[in-house]
């Protein structure tokens, strides 16, 4: 059950990129084209941060109904946060190959292009210590305070969404209400929560 969970977030992850980009060569201009690509990996990489820092007030209120444990809930966070690493890697990798391929350096210079590389720099750090394995060859022994930095990476993805020409501004605002919305249920905590955060978390 453990690994059919894991597996089908980085199946969603996949199947949203790959439509992307499937999608993408349907539309004409090649201009055009790349900024389908790299706005619709952009949402489907805000989306899935969004769904990351979710997981722990959704995941508390199906604990406090009996439905999940820690552990299914720690599984479910660290997969969406490595599926999210990796399609803000996707939309990376083509705003660079693409419209920003002649002026990449200097596109850094932009206030929006500087809080999305930020962000991209803080989601990469993530990605490569949500592996235990690594953690101890890497000596990282700070993964939870580390790991609050997912805050500061969905802030700065805000900032660059909201300040991007490209981005639909509403949509961008309602992502980030919800997340904002759910996020304080994560410090309520029922006497069960309380002795499962307890529990020593398995290697």
């Amino acid at each position: 059950m453990k690994r059919r969970r894991v597996w089908l977030m980085y199946a969603a992850g996949a199947v949203a990129g790959a439509a992307v980009i499937g999608l993408g060569f349907g539309v004409g201009w090649s201009v055009e084209r790349h900024l389908y690509w790299v706005r619709g990996t952009a949402w489907c990489a805000l989306i899935a941060l969004g769904l990351t820092l979710c997981a722990s007030p959704v995941g508390l209120a199906l604990r406090r109904l009996g439905r999940v444990n820690k552990r299914a809930v720690d599984e479910t966070r660290r997969a969406l946060g490595i599926t999210t690493a990796a399609l803000a890697t996707l939309h990376v990798a083509l705003a660079v190959s693409t419209y920003l391929r002649d002026a990449w350096a200097s596109s850094l210079e932009l206030t929006w292009l500087r809080s999305g590389a930020v962000a991209f720099a803080i989601l990469l750090a993530l990605w490569l210590t949500s592996y235990p394995a690594l953690n101890r060859r890497l000596r990282v022994f700070v993964f939870k305070p580390l790991h609050r930095l997912a805050w500061v990476a969905f802030a700065l993805a805000i900032h660059h969404a909201m300040t991007s020409p490209f981005a639909p501004r509403g949509w961008v605002i309602v992502v980030a209400v919800v997340v904002l919305v759910l996020a304080p249920l994560r410090w309520l905590r029922s006497p069960r929560a309380r002795t499962e955060d307890k529990e020593p978390e398995a290697a």
